[in-house]
């Protein structure tokens, strides 16, 4: 399971990490959470696949938002990368929204598909939206590729 520093917790730095069935997870007030720089190899927030899951009520205070971006999600099975509980489809809330962006999603699909409370969108129409700025999808990598990628983060020489 992902780094669970949930139920209220507030202003961590998450970063540079190699997570196996890792992701990001925040729900029950927990806010100002970021991850950046790190690599979830075989994402599993609750459900498999699912990179980054975010519960704030669409009453919550603004601008209390987590972040997940510049990290590389490699998805087994294909899931949506990123869950927006509490969005509204209709009006997404940047205020109260994570702030993501420059991601690399891998799955067998070559596609990343964002949650927005019950409707499922695309990364180009989130994008369109403003939303997740250049994030994109590519095909899984080998086995051998996700060791390299961990080396290098990790400083382990190759």
């Amino acid at each position: 399971m992902c780094i669970d520093n949930d139920d209220g917790s507030c202003f961590y730095l998450l970063h540079d990490n190699f997570e196996v069935y890792g992701g990001h997870k925040s729900d029950f007030g927990g806010h100002d959470k970021y991850t950046y720089n790190s690599i979830n190899a075989y994402s599993k927030v609750y459900d498999d696949g699912v990179c980054c899951s975010i519960y704030q009520p669409p009453n919550f205070v603004p601008n209390y938002v987590d972040g997940y971006y510049n990290n590389t999600c490699i998805q087994s099975p294909a899931a949506v990368y990123l869950r927006h509980e509490g969005c509204d489809p209709s009006t997404p809330n940047p205020s109260i929204l994570s702030k993501t962006f420059d991601n690399r999603v891998y799955n067998a699909n070559s596609m990343a598909t964002i949650a927005c409370g019950n409707k499922i969108l695309t990364e180009a129409d989130w994008q369109a939206l403003g939303f997740d700025l250049g994030t994109t999808a590519h095909p899984l990598p080998t086995d051998a590729q996700v060791i390299s990628w961990a080396k290098s983060l990790l400083g382990i020489p190759l």
